[in-house]
């Protein structure tokens, strides 16, 4: 008689129960089966003392009953998640606008403060922009904190309001020391906002689109600084180098009431692949951060390459949207409309490289994951070739407008791509 099966009249018939009762019974990677004879005659169930059968793995796993997941349905539609991202983006756009206002204008607020050329460029261009970023790089970490214990759009609304409503009172300041205080406090929003935008995104699209979307806030970012210079630029010499300040706070102040109103916190870890099984039997993620996640994230050396190359890689792109505009009016002879207009080039390349950049990424990254991260480091390198032809090459002013539009496309093309390593590489 084969084992597994019963006698039944003569014949033979597989014994319901002893295949799916065996299938738990496993050691050394086989399944042990006893091979259980049913006498159908009189009912009585008796093992095979004669031998036992082992099963292979494949078999084991084709016997085991298959746990399905269901897919998990995002609450909001997709045209409501664009919207919101859209939203988001413009907001962006306007908080990056304040990082640069200044850069045009700096020989008149020298003036107005009485500043010569060295204390303007120590005063203005340095300690000013240092105290802008002292207080904006804590409040980004500050903010990743809380991001994961409260609701994103509520902290994302009340750092827009703490640090915009500083910048408005620009108009108002007298003194050295008060525009240094509302420059601090306008830092707050430029850098508190970003780790929660990026949050916000990993819960809004699967990983598959999270670098265009990362693009598309790289492209508001760009266009913000750009329009930014560009609006200062022409109304600063036309009417007061405070009045830029009001123009690009007042409209935020009213987008962040829109933000409140129209948005609401989506749930967390809607794309995250490994929590979807969870996400469909009703359960939230509610991990937060602490000591011991911290920890885990600096164990991942993707986390730890991007931070370490940041640092340095920031530093030539600040120097030159601080002095950049200046530099060009004293030393190259442009006027200042001119000058602003090379920057303009500038960023209007940054949003060209941040959609290509993003596509490409994704193109990379959909092929082999790696490829993103090598398209990353060319293209920054590539990018410092033109920014040296602008400060040391005789190129006139139309040189200038190609060397900082090709400047802006290639340095941008890593924005997006990093923003989405940075969020496929953590949990969120």
């Amino acid at each position: 008689m084969k084992p597994g099966y019963a006698a039944d009249h003569g014949g033979l018939v597989q014994d319901p129960v002893a295949v799916p009762a065996a299938v738990h019974q496993q050691s050394a990677g086989h399944l042990h089966m006893p091979n259980l004879l049913i006498d159908t005659r009189n009912g009585a169930a008796t093992p095979d003392s004669s031998a036992s059968s082992q099963v292979p793995v494949e078999i084991q796993e084709a016997l085991l009953p298959k746990v399905v997941v269901g897919q998990y349905q995002h609450p909001f539609s997709t045209w409501r998640r664009r919207y919101m991202v859209a939203l988001v983006a413009v907001i962006t756009a306007f908080l990056c606008a304040d990082q640069n206002l200044l850069a045009p204008n700096l020989s008149a607020a020298a003036a107005y403060f009485g500043l010569n050329d060295q204390q303007k460029d120590t005063y203005l261009g340095g300690y000013l922009m240092a105290a802008f970023f002292l207080v904006g790089a804590p409040a980004a970490l500050v903010c990743g904190w809380l991001a994961d214990k409260h609701n994103r759009i509520r902290l994302l609304v009340a750092i827009i309001v703490i640090g915009e409503t500083p910048c408005l009172c620009t108009y108002w300041v007298t003194t050295l020391w008060q525009f240094f205080l509302v420059r601090m406090l306008t830092g707050i929003a430029v850098g508190g906002c970003f780790p929660l935008v990026f949050s916000l995104l990993g819960d809004l699209f699967p990983v598959s689109q999270r670098s265009a979307m990362s693009a598309l806030v790289q492209i508001a970012v760009g266009a913000g600084i750009g329009g930014g210079q560009m609006l200062a630029g022409i109304a600063g010499p036309a009417t007061n180098w405070k009045v830029p300040f009001v123009v690009m706070a007042a409209p935020t102040l009213v987008l962040a009431l829109v933000l409140f109103v129209t948005a609401k916190e989506p749930p967390r870890g809607a794309f995250e692949e490994a929590l979807t099984g969870r996400l469909v039997a009703g359960e939230a993620y509610s991990e937060t951060m602490s000591i011991s996640k911290l920890k885990r994230l600096l164990r991942i050396p993707s986390n730890w390459i991007i931070i370490l190359q940041g640092l340095p890689g920031c530093l030539p792109w600040g120097v030159m949207q601080t002095y950049i505009n200046d530099y060009l009016h004293l030393n190259k002879g442009f006027s200042v409309e001119l000058a602003t207009v090379v920057i303009l080039l500038f960023g209007i390349g940054c949003g060209v490289g941040v959609i290509a950049g993003g596509a490409a990424g994704q193109l990379l990254y959909n092929w082999r994951k790696e490829s993103m991260a090598l398209l990353t480091g060319v293209s920054v390198l590539a990018g410092t070739a033109p920014v040296w032809a602008i400060i040391n090459a005789d190129l006139g002013f139309g040189g200038c407008l190609a060397m900082s539009a090709l400047a802006g496309f290639l340095v941008s093309i890593a924005g997006p791509n990093l923003r989405a390593i940075m969020i496929n590489v953590n949990t969120p």
